[in-house]
């Protein structure tokens, strides 16, 4: 504990050494996860003992953090890309009742657009904005990007893979191809050998 002059002593020992450092200042700690009502008893006595605040921003400072971070570009775009991305994740946000994040706006909306941007996504990238909010596959409501053979086959690829990886019975597997590409059985056996060819599966 500090002394009368406000100095803690820290303890570091090994096998080799064993220091002492006076230590004079603070720390701040920051968690994603309340300290409130913790079940864990150390959490619980942590909290006691330190000043805890709560920071919790509403909607509209979200969005303005948002828009800064558009102003500057994202992953390369332009302002201009930036906030038309961000303006409709906005409007799709308060259609569902979702909380707007800068995770979801940076990492996900804005890769989405640039996977869309790259003609490397056959689905317009709003549909793909839509699709990641609800958490599930939704019926497309923008013009597609019309794939090359050798894109649709890759697409399909990776599709197979992603199924592979998800699924765990033949049955399942099976149905969720036939559900997302219209195809065939047989089909989805080619496409995930060559899956398997392409490093897809990972090492055998």
């Amino acid at each position: 504990s500090p002394d009368d002059t406000g100095v803690r002593w820290v303890r570091h020992k090994t096998a080799r050494s064993d220091r002492r450092v006076d230590f004079t200042g603070g720390i701040i700690a920051i968690s994603n996860l309340s300290l409130d009502d913790h079940k864990d008893e150390v959490i619980k006595a942590v909290a006691d003992r330190v000043f805890t605040l709560k920071f919790d921003p509403t909607q509209e400072q979200l969005i303005a953090l948002c828009e800064h971070i558009a102003k500057k570009g994202v992953d390369g775009r332009t302002p201009k890309e930036c906030l038309e991305v961000l303006r409709y994740l906005v409007s799709e946000c308060e259609k569902r009742d979702v909380r707007l994040s800068v995770r979801l706006f940076v990492d996900k909306a804005m890769k989405d657009y640039g996977l869309w941007k790259a003609e490397k996504s056959e689905s317009h990238w709003k549909d793909l904005i839509v699709s990641n909010l609800e958490q599930q596959l939704v019926e497309l409501q923008h013009p597609t990007h019309d794939l090359s053979r050798a894109e649709q086959m890759e697409s399909e690829r990776r599709i197979a893979a992603d199924i592979f990886f998800n699924f765990d019975d033949r049955q399942s597997r099976i149905e969720e191809w036939k559900e997302r590409t219209d195809k065939s059985q047989q089909a989805f056996y080619r496409r995930l050998k060559e899956a398997k060819r392409d490093g897809l599966l990972g090492p055998e």
